[in-house]
Formats: structure tokens, sequence, C-alpha cells
């Protein structure tokens, strides 16, 4: 299926980027980083300056799917030197990595870009 464009957006600021598939088709979202996500280029990005870690809240939406989730961003900018690099926080659920997340996601929870319904 994939996404057509993503929208990062944090809180309280009110700032946001816009993702868009590289290649003009859809494209799945397997994860997004604070950097570089290979395949995808930003249609908009934050303002000059912008600091993420002084954010409360990160919403990730996928305009076209109708689908988003939410993280407090006070846990990320905590935690996430105490995980591997590819371990990634999931609101409600904790930090998983890519094992983790194929062997729970449609069963325990349901990740951002799943196509499996709970």
């Amino acid at each position: 299926m994939g996404a057509e464009r993503a929208v990062v957006a944090f809180e309280p600021s009110h700032s946001a980027f816009i993702l868009v598939p590289a290649s003009g088709a859809r494209t799945d979202i397997e994860y997004l980083t604070v950097g570089p996500n290979p395949g995808w280029e930003i249609a908009k990005p934050l303002p000059a300056g912008f600091e993420w870690r002084n954010e409360r809240k990160l919403y990730l939406t996928q305009i076209d799917a109708g689908s988003g989730v939410a993280a407090d961003i006070e846990t990320i900018v905590r935690d996430s030197a105490a995980h591997p690099a590819d371990t990634y926080w999931f609101q409600g659920v904790g930090w998983l990595n890519p094992a983790d997340v194929a062997a729970r996601d449609g069963k325990t929870f349901r990740s951002f870009c799943s196509p499996h319904p709970l």
C-alpha cells in the first residue's frame, strides 16, 4: 500500500515537516529518523534553528492513510542512549528492535505502518 506523504509535527511549537516519496510513488514507511530518511524527500522543512529536543510531543501522520501516532519526546531524549541504534521507542509499548516489532506487530500492538489490524 505505502504512503503518499508523511507529516512529522511537534508540540508545543506546532512546527512540522512533510516528507514525500523520492520516487513519486507510494512508499512504505519502515522507520523515520531525525536525520536523512532514504527513499523520502522533504517537501516542507522545519524552520531554521528548530531543535526537536526542546519539544514535548511528536506526531507522525500518514495523511493519505488517515493514521497517526504520538510520542513523548522527553522519553526519547532521556533514554535513547541506553538502547542500541536499531531500537526505537513505541509509545505505550516500549523500546523495540526490528525483530521485536515483527514478532509483536498485529498481536500485542499495531505499529504505525502495520498492514495488520488488531
